[in-house]
C-alpha cells in the first residue's frame, strides 16, 4: 500500500531568528542543554565498541584480522624509526598473530608514510593548539583506509587466506572547516566519510552533514574531555536533522593522543574506554574500530533500511524521503499486517527542535 502524497513542513513555522542558534539567547541554552545532556545522559561502556563490528561472527573475526595486520604493518613502520616504505611494511609478530594479507598491494605508498603521525604518536604535540593534531589524525585514519581500500580490490571473503571483503573505507575531512547543510555556525575538527577511493581525500568538498558517518572532536589536553562531550551531543543533533534515516551516531573525542568512541542515540549517549594512541595497545583497538566500521552493514553503522533517501534529478525535482512502516489492521479486514510507504520532502527543521 502506498501513500503518494508527498508531505511538506511551512518552513516559516520551524526556522525563524528565534529558534536559530545564530541567536546569542538560543546559543547560550544549547550550551548548557548539552552540559545537563552530558551530566545525566552520558555513559561510559567498554563494550560499545564491538557495535562498531560486524555482527556475523566469521565476518567479525575476519575484520579483527584485517585490522591486526594493518597494526603489525604500523608498529613496524614506526619502529624502523624513519626508515624506507618497504621496511614499514614488514608484519613482523605480536598479539593478534595470524597471516599476512596475501595479495593486497597499496597503488600510493606514500601514503603509509608513518613519518607524516609519528611526531603526535610520540607525543610531541602535547599541550601544543589542537588544529596541530588534525592534520597528524587524518593521515593515521588515511593509512588504515589504504589497506582497507586494497583489501577491498584483492577480492571477496576468503577464508583459506582469512580474508573479509570491507564495504567502504573511511577518510577524514573537514579539517576545523564548517560543514554546509547546518543551521549552527560551528566548526567540526573532523568528520569521517565513506569512500572506495582513498586517493580523493585531497578532492573531497566540504561534506554535507548528510555525508556523515562519524564526527570527530579535538582537544589539546584530557582535561577538555566533558567539553568535546558537549560539544559532539550538539553536533550529533546536526546529523539527526540532516540524515532523517540515522537511528544512532558515532563520534570520536580525541584529547590529545586520548581517543574515546562515543554512540549518541536520540537521547543518551554512550563512550568507550581510553585508547592511548601513544601504546600500541592503544592504537590497535583504534584500528580496529575503524576496520570495523568499514567491514560492519549499514544497521551497525546506524542506518535505518525503513528510510530511504531518493536523490533527485532536474532543477525541479528535489529527491524526496521514503518511510515503510508495518500497520496492523483489523483482522476483519483479512490482513493482519501490512507495510504501508510514505513519502515525504526533507522536513524543514532546524536542529535544537529535534
Amino acid at each position: 500500500m502506498v501513500d503518494n502524497t508527498l508531505h511538506k513542513p511551512t518552513p516559516r513555522a520551524l526556522r525563524s531568528a528565534q529558534h536559530s542558534t545564530k541567536n546569542p539567547e538560543s546559543a547560550k541554552l544549547c550550551h548548557k542543554a548539552a552540559a545537563e545532556q552530558r551530566k545525566l545522559h552520558l555513559v561510559e561502556c567498554s563494550r560499545v565498541v564491538e557495535l562498531a563490528e560486524p555482527a556475523d561472527s566469521g565476518k567479525r573475526d575476519g575484520a579483527r584480522r584485517l585490522a591486526d595486520y594493518i597494526h603489525r604493518t604500523l608498529e613496524a613502520g614506526l619502529a624502523a624509526d624513519g626508515g624506507s616504505d618497504e621496511e614499514s611494511h614488514d608484519s613482523g609478530n605480536e598479539e593478534g598473530g595470524g597471516p599476512d594479507w596475501p595479495n593486497v598491494a597499496v597503488r600510493d605508498r606514500e601514503m603509509l608514510n608513518v613519518d607524516k603521525f609519528r611526531g603526535w604518536l610520540e607525543g610531541r604535540l602535547s599541550g601544543k593548539l589542537e588544529k596541530l593534531i588534525y592534520q597528524p589524525f587524518a593521515d593515521f585514519v588515511q593509512y588504515v583506509a589504504c589497506w582497507v581500500e586494497a583489501s577491498m580490490s584483492a577480492g571477496g571473503t576468503d577464508a583459506a587466506a582469512d580474508r573479509i571483503q570491507p564495504q567502504r573505507a573511511l577518510l577524514a575531512c573537514n579539517l576545523d572547516l564548517q560543514p554546509t547543510g547546518l543551521d549552527e555556525p560551528i566548526r567540526l575538527d573532523a568528520i569521517l566519510v565513506a569512500q572506495s577511493d582513498t586517493t580523493a581525500v585531497g578532492r573531497l568538498d566540504r561534506a554535507n552533514y548528510r555525508d556523515a558517518l562519524a564526527l570527530v572532536e579535538v582537544k589539546p589536553t584530557i582535561n577538555q574531555l566533558d567539553q568535546a562531550y558537549e560539544q559532539l551531543l550538539r553536533y550529533s543533533r546536526q546529523v539527526y536533522a540532516t540524515q532523517h534515516n540515522r537511528s544512532f551516531v558515532w563520534g570520536f573525542t580525541l584529547c590529545d593522543r586520548v581517543l574515546r568512541v562515543v554512540l549518541f542515540t536520540n537521547d543518551h549517549a554512550v563512550a568507550s574506554d581510553d585508547m592511548d594512541l601513544g601504546t600500541r595497545k592503544g592504537r590497535r583497538a583504534f584500528i580496529r574500530v575503524l576496520v570495523g566500521l568499514s567491514c560492519c552493514d549499514e544497521q551497525r553503522l546506524g542506518y535505518d533500511k525503513t528510510v530511504v533517501w531518493h536523490a533527485g534529478t532536474g532543477p525541479q525535482n528535489r529527491g524526496y524521503w521514503t518511510i515503510e512502516c508495518t500497520e496492523q489492521r483489523d483482522a476483519a479486514d483479512g490482513e493482519a499486517q501490512q507495510t504501508v510507504t510514505y513519502y515525504a520532502r526533507d522536513p524543514d527543521i532546524v536542529a535544537e527542535r529535534l
